[in-house]
């Protein structure tokens, strides 16, 4: 009989490590490869390099950036995840100090083939972690405040602290 042991860690995806116009075209050029050994090696040589190539394609499309807190451990790690595999950078983390929320404008302009350009002005509201040394670590980000808090809650619960809230822009 096993027991699960609760942890408070905190795991956030913070997105992909590779933009997917990248992933799109390496696919195509790997597709593109193995296409030209099918059609110019041998039966053999085509069938190990064809398989050799279609092992980069999950390289490409299962990587990751997370962040893991461990308020127990007091240690923050950042982990890029590729294939399975990990690469994990640990520091010690001090005392949490907050999380705070920053409003950042921007904006959007977009041309149509007529030559009239429009522009949007957006918002997006991010998350940052800040220890009581001044370090800053990146959390999260969201176009809406209500799932930016959706967002935070369980985070805001498993660390203990409070979330501060610098919106100017509301």
């Amino acid at each position: 009989m096993s027991t699960k042991v609760k942890t408070n860690k905190v795991r956030i995806n913070q997105g992909r490590v590779m933009p997917w116009q990248f992933r799109f075209l390496g696919s195509v050029m790997i597709l593109s490869f193995i296409f030209y050994a099918m059609s110019n090696f041998g039966e053999m040589t085509a069938i190990f390099c064809c398989i050799g190539l279609s092992m980069l394609v999950p390289v490409l499309w299962s990587n990751y950036y997370i962040l893991e807190i461990d308020p127990e451990q007091m240690k923050i790690s950042e982990i890029t995840l590729i294939a399975g595999f990990q690469k994990r950078s640990t520091k010690p983390l001090d005392e949490i100090s907050h999380i705070f929320v920053n409003a950042v404008a921007y904006e959007q302009s977009m041309a149509s083939l007529s030559n009239r350009v429009h522009t949007r002005k957006l918002k997006q509201f991010k998350a940052f972690l800040k220890t009581t040394s001044g370090d800053k670590f990146f959390l999260l980000s969201a176009a809406d405040p209500e799932i930016m808090e959706n967002k935070l809650a369980p985070i805001r619960k498993k660390l203990n602290c409070e979330v501060i809230n610098n919106n100017a822009l509301e």
